[in-house]
């Protein structure tokens, strides 16, 4: 099969993926009727306490958009939960875990190597071959 890139070079392969993105899972919440509206992706808009435009309603996970994955979710539930109920006591994470499910797996927590050097931080890098 032959694959036209936007460049213009065409490539050779033997299969094409095409992933157009998420959406959020927001069509039966009725969200209107709590004083929500989501925005054209599905998605809830929040703060960085993942705190709603009402601020009694919170949202964390699939619905806040990027990047939607279990481990990251739970945290910024934690953020939530803690605010909500006023918890100050650093129960919840300052940095979110990533992971890509793919094999071998990826995943990491925190800043960028290229952050940490713009920021002139020290930083450590671990590496495993497969």
């Amino acid at each position: 099969m032959w694959l036209t890139l936007t460049s213009g070079q065409v490539v050779d392969v033997g299969v094409v993926l095409v992933a157009v993105g998420r959406r959020g899972n927001v069509a039966d919440l009725n969200l209107e009727g709590a004083g929500l509206t989501a925005t054209s992706q599905g998605l809830i808009p929040v703060n960085d306490r993942f705190q709603t435009t009402v601020p009694h309603i919170y949202a964390a996970g699939d619905v806040v958009g990027w990047p939607a994955l279990a481990s990251t979710s739970m945290e910024q539930a934690r953020v939530a939960m803690a605010h909500a109920f006023d918890q100050t006591d650093g129960a919840a994470a300052a940095v979110y875990p990533l992971a890509v499910y793919t094999v071998p797996e990826l995943a990491m927590v925190g800043l960028s190597e290229e952050a940490c050097q713009q920021q002139i931080l020290p930083y450590q890098i671990g590496r495993a071959y497969f």
